[in-house]
């Protein structure tokens, strides 16, 4: 097995915000209603990076409907692994409380019970990457 060599570089800007862009699907894919990019903002308002590929879901807990919001993951074996991760979990809950709000204003205010019944089969090129 390869030994894991962890290498530092120095950078001199310090985050500062994060800008949310959510883009609501045409058709519900599967439980997939939204997908979401991040733009993680420096000091001097430059984007230092973005991330792609968070999602918003549609999943039920306890009989009831509810919006979640899951980071990029990646197919590892029979199931997925989490490719972004924010330790933090403050900064997580106001990111994702930020999608939700974003997500409401761009549907309507759309519920997650609107969703439930008009799953269908999407072609994955239909997919807004």
């Amino acid at each position: 097995m390869l030994e894991k060599i962890n290498m530092k570089i120095p950078i001199s800007i310090q985050l500062e915000n994060i800008n949310v862009e959510v883009t609501p699907t045409k058709k519900v894919i599967k439980d997939i209603v939204g997908f979401v990019e991040l733009q993680i903002i420096d000091n001097q308002g430059n984007v230092a990076f973005i991330v792609r590929g968070c999602t918003i879901k549609v999943k039920t807990f306890n009989n009831r409907p509810t919006f979640t919001v899951n980071a990029p993951a990646y197919k590892s074996g029979f199931g997925y692994k989490t490719s972004f991760i924010i330790e933090n979990k403050n900064l997580w809950f106001n990111t994702v409380e930020a999608i939700l709000k974003e997500f409401r204003e761009k549907t309507g205010g759309r519920s997650p019970e609107d969703y439930l019944n008009s799953s269908e089969e999407v072609n994955p090129n239909d997919i807004p990457f």
